[in-house]
């Protein structure tokens, strides 16, 4: 049964992006650390017809069983994010996953397109932590515009949000178990603790920016063993190129 497991990691593994696009302009990461062995969070990213494509998504509950719903979530997204329309996408992207996940499964899912030219941010959010556009002066944005979660009703609308990201603004795309870290005190990370700290270092790229947000999580949980996945996606437009 491990070695069935650690085999499912694997696949799940590569499923994920190896590593990020090189878009020049601009800074991209991301990481996923599931609690379990296999974890439901996803993210992705790619870039096509001249846009960057990014997702991120949550499947309810852990293990092999979100694992699971994961591909189905990833094959939905790659079959329909290059849409002329975001919002017509997700609408597919729904009606994939309403049609493949149990009646008591739901995601929550983040999909956004980037012309890297204009910094023009075109997003949908279905019920995901809304990701935090933070500024370059230190103003912070979140991205929340779009609908219901996926998987309960295949007939949703989404309205589609945009934002233009501006040199040195930083994006920050997570999974709720980045937020829901909690200390041996039983006190939760929450988004304001992240929302300073992304405004603290924001000046940095985006992997240091991400490793400062890790090794705060690891700092504020002392040792306490995750008991959530953990995706976080950070894109950083630099200042001079």
């Amino acid at each position: 049964l491990q070695q069935e497991v650690e085999l499912a990691a694997q696949i799940q593994t590569s499923l994920l992006p190896r590593e990020a696009p090189r878009v020049p302009g601009w800074d991209l990461v991301g990481i996923n650390l599931p609690c379990r062995t296999v974890g439901g969070d996803y993210y992705d990213f790619a870039v096509e017809a001249g846009r960057l494509r990014i997702a991120i998504g949550d499947v309810s509950g852990k293990g092999t069983g979100a694992a699971l719903l994961m591909t189905v979530l990833r094959a939905a997204v790659r079959a329909n994010w290059a849409e002329p329309s975001l919002s017509d996408a997700m609408s597919r992207i729904n009606r994939s996953v309403c049609q493949n996940v149990p009646t008591n499964k739901y995601v929550t899912f983040f999909v956004a397109a980037l012309d890297p030219g204009s910094g023009r941010l075109s997003f949908v959010n279905a019920g995901h932590n809304p990701p935090l556009l933070v500024r370059a002066d230190g103003g912070v944005e979140r991205l929340a515009t779009g609908g219901l979660v996926l998987g309960l009703f295949e007939n949703v609308v989404y309205e589609e949000g945009a934002v233009e990201i501006g040199r040195g603004d930083t994006l920050a795309a997570y999974s709720d178990g980045v937020t829901e870290t909690w200390s041996p005190d039983d006190e939760e990370f929450g988004e304001e603790r992240l929302t300073a700290l992304l405004t603290e270092c924001r000046a940095l790229g985006a992997r240091p920016q991400q490793e400062a947000i890790l090794r705060a999580l690891e700092r504020f949980e002392a040792g306490a063993r995750a008991t959530d996945d953990r995706t976080l996606v950070v894109l950083k437009r630099e200042e001079v190129w």
